[in-house]
């Protein structure tokens, strides 16, 4: 369906993780809340066919390289509120996903710090194939305190060594993707006896500083080759990677106004690396809760609230504050100059220049600044506003109750938006999900850093 009067359409994706809580930590205790059917194939299959019923994007799933054990030095304050823990690997529920819908875009979160590039461009190619088209890699650097301990690191690695690192990964993962297939390489002719055409895989025969790959990808390319390439953005050095590789990227901020101004920054930055208009789309994280009125959407939204802990949200940003230890005026500040917190510890990163006593007030909440809590009519100007006002092209949908949020939205705020004309009204069938993000594909454009390789081995021999 193409946009009324030139509006922009929205793209919706739900963000979810394979665990029990996600960022609301505790809210999987509520009454008629399914939450805790994560670890069954049946709990994903149901959330797909709703997302597909709401003729949503896709789903967007976050993922840790490790559980959260950095607060009080313990696994049990993210055990006991289910804070991102235990998580299961969303990779495997992708494959799951793509063999129970026909539409739905699968976007799953795997860190260049803690794998290697062959083996993620394998799951990937392979997801694309199952999917038919519908994949997309989520490329993080997750780069905590708990993943270094996990994967054998005395600490975590600074951003000059995960940026040099990625910078090689992602090369490393486009030669395998591009260059190590030649277009139309798998014949499967059954009469002459060839599956694969000889002469058309090729090794890429990479040597660098951070990894040796001399092989071919082990996987044909499916029908994107690449998956669609999404990347959170935040600092400097993030705005640059992104703007060079990602094709959506997830923006976000303390108020709404930082994330308009993040946007315009990363459209800018994404020109200046020389990649075409229109082809980086930015999205974030967005609360909403719905109800018959504004004060229906609000008594959701306090009930809500009762069940999340601060103990919660401490261990899922790895915080290594006590607040029970210290008066409610003692600055952050101070206690990173005391080295009782680093400067890196995850309430500084939300509380700069605040003290504990904000930290206990309202730290748990984690709100966002893309939050919509009325009337489907409500909420639908309030989306409105995110895509005009503040350059968004798509939202990420967070669950506060499973499957209550997601039914909600689907019921009442999509019906809305596509009266609207903000919103499709049916998939276009066999299109992969770059073809649905940019009306252009399968493949990334001849701007994208990756299209240097296309090709461009077939004449090294195997």
């Amino acid at each position: 369906m193409a946009p009324l009067a030139n509006k922009k359409l929205a793209h919706v994706f739900l963000f979810d993780a394979v665990t029990i809580n996600q960022f609301y930590y505790g809210v999987w205790a509520q009454p008629g809340d399914r939450r805790i059917e994560f670890n069954r194939p049946e709990f994903w299959v149901e959330t797909a066919r709703l997302c597909e019923r709401g003729l949503l994007d896709g789903i967007f799933f976050a993922d840790l390289a490790a559980g959260p054990n950095t607060h009080r030095d313990s696994y049990d304050p993210a055990g006991r509120d289910g804070a991102f823990f235990p998580a299961h690997d969303p990779l495997l529920v992708a494959g799951i996903i793509a063999s129970h819908t026909s539409d739905l875009g699968i976007v799953v979160t795997v860190p260049t710090t803690w794998t290697h590039p062959y083996r993620v461009v394998r799951s990937f190619s392979t997801l694309d194939h199952l999917s038919r088209g519908r994949a997309g890699w989520n490329i993080v650097f997750s780069n905590t305190p708990a993943a270094a301990r996990a994967y054998g690191r005395e600490r975590p690695l600074t951003s000059d060594e995960y940026y040099a690192l990625a910078d090689e990964f992602i090369d490393v993962a486009y030669k395998l993707w591009e260059g190590s297939w030649d277009d139309g390489a798998v014949v499967a002719d059954k009469d002459a006896r060839v599956y694969v055409e000889p002469g058309a895989v090729h090794g890429i025969d990479h040597s660098g500083e951070h990894f040796v790959v001399d092989a071919a990808n082990y996987v044909d390319p499916g029908l994107q080759r690449l998956p669609v390439l999404a990347q959170a953005s935040g600092t400097a050095r993030g705005t640059a990677f992104a703007a060079k590789n990602a094709e959506l990227i997830l923006v976000g901020g303390p108020t709404r106004e930082y994330c308009a101004e993040n946007i315009r920054g990363l459209q800018q930055a994404a020109l200046d690396a020389g990649r075409a208009p229109g082809s980086v789309k930015t999205t974030a994280l967005v609360d909403v809760i719905v109800g018959a009125s504004r004060e229906e959407a609000q008594e959701k939204a306090d009930f809500y609230d009762s069940f999340i802990t601060l103990e919660g949200a401490l261990a899922f940003a790895e915080s290594q504050l006590n607040p029970e230890e210290h008066a409610d005026d003692v600055l952050l500040s101070d206690l990173v100059e005391a080295g009782v917190i680093t400067e890196n510890d995850g309430v500084v990163r939300y509380f700069v220049g605040r003290t504990v006593g904000d930290v206990k007030e309202s730290f748990r909440f984690l709100r966002l600044p893309h939050r919509a809590v009325g009337t489907a009519a409500e909420v639908a100007d309030e989306i409105e506003s995110w895509l005009d006002d503040d350059g968004l092209d798509a939202i990420n949908l967070r669950q506060w109750h499973t499957f209550g949020t997601l039914t909600d939205f689907v019921e009442s705020v999509v019906p809305e938006l596509q009266r609207r004309g903000r919103f499709r009204t049916s998939y276009e069938p066999g299109e992969t999900l770059r073809e649905r993000l940019f009306d252009a594909g399968p493949w990334v454009g001849p701007e994208h850093p990756a299209q240097r390789y296309r090709n461009a081995l077939a004449a090294v021999p195997n």
